[in-house]
């Protein structure tokens, strides 16, 4: 019991906040009836009312444990993190474990945060590929030759002095230490890379892509890689991990909602009157229907030109927001049943192009926020426990930039480029889920705020990842991981989610509602 009410106090200490005695007593008294980690804190801290209070007395608690017990079930089917609050996590090579940061965290990082950055990228995958049975070799088969020849051994760059002729597996950071020369690098040293005719599987590979290089080291230094692969996936979701009693519950409506879905719109361009007329047109057919969608998700970009210029009237962007708020008044029960989750874009009023980028500025989204008091305003990117399911949100035009940056083309089945988008984007999926992170391009490409890196990455792999994008709508799905683009809203098309089924359906706007557009 010490330890639990050391880490209520902790937790607490990281919303800056304190509890006094009768305060924690109640606290700890709660979190030991729940068996789900930290989770119910944060749904404790949700519902205190602190009235900019820093100090938690006895009083505030109960008022929130009230609340608690008279919520319905729904209430906590669906929870939208902001990756500006996800725990940052680090991994211990040398204990093998992962251990929480507890230090604040900041946007203003300093060159070691770099540096760090790509330390833990690397290392997540590295303890990653080591529960990976190819290159998990057992103790039983070290004398048996035809075992070993199974199992794929890595070696670090700075061991490969004096390994000359001989093919060696290496994981590695590809860089560019010097203009036009590419280098592999690990924790222990670098080694200059040759891809001369190197075979790839499938994903796209650019620079700052951790990757498994088969090959071997000539006279002059230099590696030879005669294949790239990206490490493997990690299944980690499945039955076994969601079977704590404080999820039975949830378990259970989730079994219920057959018809449930969640509804995920791209590129809502709320200066086109097309737009509004779109919506008007998704929204009546879904309040039509016996089960309403849990979730309605709108990303952006929210216009149709970059709202980043000097020439941008905000004033006008605030009003294309209450004309939103207007349409969606109209549908009393998605009004009520529904929650709107609402994601900027690349090319939304925000902080400059950084990842991760902050919500809608409040100023814009008054009306909404009068309208939907449950609304979410996330950040992009950001995650959404959907019942027993973990989503992640991401809008950037990930799909074209990403090829760009190839340093090899990628290739089809038959060895060939691929040219089509749907398979693009399926080479997107496995690097995205195979990097484990969201983004691994250059950060002259990309900037990225150092210190949250950590919110960018997929690792545990979540059930559903959101790569919108300005790319035609595609669905993929890998180690059960599914992946959607839902194309853009501007078009008409969009994405519909059904929970019970753990299956994406792409959708468009009927034609005549287009035309009529």
């Amino acid at each position: 019991m010490q330890q639990l009410r050391q880490v209520v106090q902790a937790e607490f200490r990281r919303q800056q906040l304190t509890l006094d005695k009768e305060a924690l007593a109640l606290v700890v008294d709660y979190v030991a009836q729940d068996s789900s980690g930290l989770e119910p804190i944060y749904t404790l801290i949700d519902k205190l009312d602190t009235d900019n209070q820093t100090r938690i007395t006895g009083a505030i608690v109960e008022e929130a444990l009230q609340k608690l017990d008279n919520a319905p079930v729904g209430a906590a089917l669906i929870r939208v993190y902001d990756c500006f609050d996800v725990p940052k996590v680090r991994f211990d090579h040398i204990r093998q474990r992962f251990y929480p940061l507890e230090e604040p965290l900041s946007i203003h990082a300093t060159a070691q945060d770099r540096y760090s950055m790509y330390l833990d990228r690397l290392l997540l995958l590295y303890q990653r590929l080591r529960r990976d049975k190819t290159f998990s070799m057992p103790a039983l088969a070290i004398s048996d030759t035809d075992e070993q020849n199974k199992y794929c051994q890595l070696t670090d760059v700075k061991a490969m002095l004096g390994c000359t002729g001989q093919t060696r597996f290496l994981l590695g950071c590809i860089s560019q230490l010097q203009d036009g020369t590419f280098y592999l690098e690990d924790m222990t040293g670098s080694l200059q890379l040759d891809l001369t005719g190197c075979q790839t599987s499938s994903g796209l590979y650019t620079e700052n892509c951790i990757v498994i290089a088969e090959g071997e080291l000539d006279h002059r230094g230099i590696f030879k890689a005669v294949a790239l692969g990206m490490p493997p996936g990690l299944q980690m979701f499945g039955e076994d991990t969601l079977k704590a009693t404080d999820w039975m519950a949830i378990e259970q409506a989730e079994q219920e909602a057959q018809a449930d879905r969640m509804v995920v719109l791209s590129d809502v361009w709320l200066d086109k009157p097309s737009t509004l007329d779109y919506l008007h047109t998704v929204f009546a057919g879904f309040d039509g229907l016996d089960t309403v969608p849990s979730a309605f998700v709108l990303m952006g970009n929210f216009q149709s030109q970059p709202a980043t210029t000097a020439s941008t009237d905000y004033t006008l962007i605030r009003e294309q927001f209450k004309s939103l708020a207007d349409v969606i008044s109209r549908y009393q029960r998605l009004q009520v049943e529904s929650k709107f989750i609402f994601v900027p874009g690349p090319g939304d009023p925000g902080p400059g192009n950084v990842l991760p980028r902050p919500a809608l500025p409040a100023y814009f989204t008054s009306d909404l926020r009068q309208l939907l008091p449950t609304a979410v305003f996330a950040s992009n990117p950001c995650r959404i426990r959907l019942y027993t399911q973990e989503v992640v949100l991401f809008r950037s035009d990930l799909q074209n930039h990403m090829r760009r940056l190839c340093l090899i083309p990628p290739t089809g089945t038959t060895g060939q480029p691929v040219s089509s988008a749907e398979a693009l984007f399926e080479h997107l999926c496995m690097t995205v889920l195979q990097q484990s992170h969201l983004c691994p391009v250059p950060l002259e490409n990309q900037s990225v705020y150092w210190q949250y890196d950590h919110s960018l990455h997929l690792y545990p792999a979540p059930d559903l990842v959101v790569l919108a994008d300005s790319a035609a709508s595609a669905q993929f799905t890998f180690k059960d991981s599914a992946c959607v683009n839902p194309g853009s809203f501007s078009k008409g098309a969009f994405a519909a989610y059904n929970v019970y089924e753990r299956e994406v359906e792409l959708s468009e706007v009927p034609n005549d509602a287009m035309e009529n557009g």
